[in-house]
């Protein structure tokens, strides 16, 4: 195991985990059962699991890395021991868009959006409550907080990204560069995929701006 991106939800995680997996030179990290189809259902404490989740997570060049949410903590625990294990700790500045984001994609039951599914996205429909928003917002500050703990408690100097790091294409292949500088990566990788990165709708500045104000005079 060569390094772990740990981060919470909607941090553009993906965003990240494609330019990797896409270079096919840093490794193929994705959650634990996510993209790993032969993985689903099995318990990573098994040794034989272990070994497979080892197996899909490492590219031709023998880098091995996987991505990891807060509430999947225990997984980094087991790598832990590794003396060269490396941590990319994935961030988001503005907590409150986070949770928005977050319920948003939880009531549609849809995690990625394209332009055809945002034309029709039915923003009136959506119902999302200021407590849902506020407790989730404390939610991601908790992890993000537990996280540095962790960080701290294990003696680990992660490279951190922040969302806003990957926001356009010039700062995907600048974030994908330091990754790859960070990990000691000099073999000659394949083009990065790159995402269009979409703006807040106008229900996002909305509900942004109405939890805004109940906290502000």
């Amino acid at each position: 195991m060569d390094y772990v991106i740990c981060a919470t939800p909607r941090t553009r995680s993906t965003v990240l985990c494609d330019l990797l997996v896409s270079s096919d030179v840093a490794g193929y990290p994705r959650e634990y059962h996510e993209g790993h189809e032969n993985l689903k259902g099995l318990d990573i404490a098994d040794p034989a699991t272990y070994q497979k989740y080892v197996s899909v997570s490492t590219s031709p060049n023998a880098v091995c890395g996987i991505q990891v949410m807060y509430e999947k903590k225990h997984i980094v625990e087991k790598f832990i021991d590794f003396k060269k294990l490396k941590c990319i700790w994935l961030r988001r500045e503005n907590k409150i868009k986070q949770a928005i984001s977050l319920l948003k994609a939880i009531k549609r039951n849809r995690f990625y959006e394209t332009d055809e599914t945002r034309k029709n996205d039915g923003h009136n429909q959506l119902q999302i409550a200021h407590d849902e928003i506020v407790h989730h917002t404390f939610k991601f500050t908790a992890e993000d907080m537990s996280w540095a703990y962790f960080f701290e408690e294990n003696q680990i100097s992660p490279l951190t990204i922040w969302y806003k790091d990957l926001e356009t294409e010039t700062q995907q292949k600048e974030t994908f560069k330091k990754v790859l500088d960070f990990l000691s990566i000099d073999d000659t990788p394949n083009e990065p995929k790159v995402w269009a990165i979409r703006q807040d709708t106008d229900f996002d500045i909305e509900c942004y701006n109405e939890i805004i104000g109940k906290f502000l005079p």
